[in-house]
């Protein structure tokens, strides 16, 4: 920000909070394709989206620039790949390792995630798709 020529606290603290708040929407966005690919009603999927964008807390903290908010915005993109290369069952694994690079970024933010990553690539070895969870490791090592 300084080669820009912004020295000030706030209005660095502001555009920080800026660049978290339209994450967040568009975690939201990504949030709402999820539901859209499990087949929720619109009943269901709008109910949820409402109580999950206006609950009183969360427009405060979807702003607050931390590393949990950032690796909840990757994990929730992650999750929205991997579960579309899931269930469109499709040949190409760009869907797989756009969800291991989202899944790398989640790391990058809150190294915890790594449990998030295991819990995946287990269920993917369990589930025998040894194919998807080698791209998922890759697109979370290319990270």
């Amino acid at each position: 920000m300084k080669m820009m020529g912004i020295t000030s606290p706030e209005i660095v603290a502001l555009i920080l909070r800026l660049l978290t708040g339209i994450a967040s929407l568009i975690k939201l966005h990504f949030f709402w394709k999820i539901l859209k690919l499990l087949n929720f009603s619109s009943v269901t999927k709008y109910c949820v989206l409402l109580f999950y964008a206006l609950f009183w807390f969360h427009p405060y903290l979807a702003i607050r620039t931390s590393s949990e908010n950032w690796g909840e915005i990757f994990l929730v993109i992650a999750m929205y790949y991997l579960l579309k290369s899931e269930i469109e069952l499709e040949k190409s694994p760009t869907h797989t390792l756009l969800g291991g690079v989202f899944l790398g970024f989640s790391f990058l933010s809150r190294f915890q995630m790594a449990i998030v990553f295991v819990g995946i690539e287990l269920f993917l070895i369990l589930k025998r798709k040894f194919k998807n969870a080698v791209f998922v490791s890759i697109g979370f090592v290319f990270i």
